[in-house]
């Protein structure tokens, strides 16, 4: 079964644009209420960010970026159709802003509204000027995967690298294209590219670089890894999965030690694991 994750893209706004000197009264509280919201959106309290970005908007209602992040105050707190509803309007104040533009595709490829996510993807790769263009060409190779069109994914995936090397999350998909394709040595790459820089704190990458190497037979880089998973993170599933994928791996190296005679009378056949 193909395990997509979509890493969500979403965009806040932490100051507004309108000069000091050109505000009125009620537009200087609206800032004060903005960022308040903006920091408790950050922060994940999201009912306190609704109830301030409100406030800023009754103050300021035509202003795109605070719509763009009551929307998305609105999305963390599953109500998707108000997200939508508050981002489609900051869109109409200010069709540029890409940043909302890229919320409301996101949450219309979770959503499953692939035609209309496509749109929006569209609209923001002819924005020339927006420097994070790898995160559409990423999410654009979401989407396809969740048509189950993989080498349309793929194509995107490998255009998102064009746009930064660097990006991790992307790495990642491919290694889970290239595991699942039974390809073990390119995602064994692809997972140890998505674990360096600042992706090295998350512990996806490190523990299926491990499922890789027991893929491909490398029984002891598979336990150190997974030994590693466990000491740094911790607390997270991750460390409750790496035990229980140690426990395997030990179990079937002591198995195949007791069954060397019936390796050799099968004419040299090597069992496998099945985890």
């Amino acid at each position: 079964m193909r395990f997509i994750v979509l890493i969500v893209m979403f965009s806040l706004i932490s100051c507004a644009t309108t000069k000091k000197d050109q505000k009125t009264s009620a537009q200087r509280k609206a800032d004060i209420y903005y960022n308040q919201g903006t920091q408790e959106l950050i922060t994940k309290d999201y009912t306190s960010a609704i109830t301030h970005l409100m406030k800023a908007n009754r103050l300021n209602p035509n202003n795109s970026e605070i719509l763009n992040n009551l929307g998305m105050a609105y999305y963390f707190k599953g109500r998707k159709e108000s997200a939508i509803k508050f981002i489609k309007k900051s869109l109409t104040i200010d069709s540029k802003n890409t940043r909302a533009r890229l919320n409301i595709a996101t949450i219309y490829v979770e959503s499953n509204k692939f035609i209309e996510a496509k749109v929006q993807y569209d609209i923001i790769l002819d924005d020339l000027t927006y420097q994070g263009q790898f995160k559409t060409y990423y999410n654009l190779g979401i989407l396809y995967l969740k048509l189950n069109k993989q080498e349309q994914a793929l194509n995107f995936f490998k255009q998102s690298l064009n746009e930064n090397n660097q990006y991790c999350p992307t790495h990642f998909q491919l290694g889970k294209y290239y595991f699942e394709n039974k390809n073990f040595g390119e995602s064994l790459k692809s997972y140890e590219l998505a674990s360096l820089g600042t992706c090295y704190s998350d512990p996806s990458a490190h523990y299926h670089q491990a499922l890789t190497h027991i893929k491909l037979k490398q029984y002891d880089a598979a336990l150190s890894k997974l030994e590693m998973v466990v000491e740094n993170f911790s607390l997270t599933k991750y460390e409750r999965l790496a035990n229980q994928k140690i426990k395997n791996i030990n179990t079937f190296l002591t198995k195949s030690e007791k069954q060397s005679d019936m390796i050799k009378k099968s004419n040299g056949q090597i069992f496998t694991p099945d985890f």
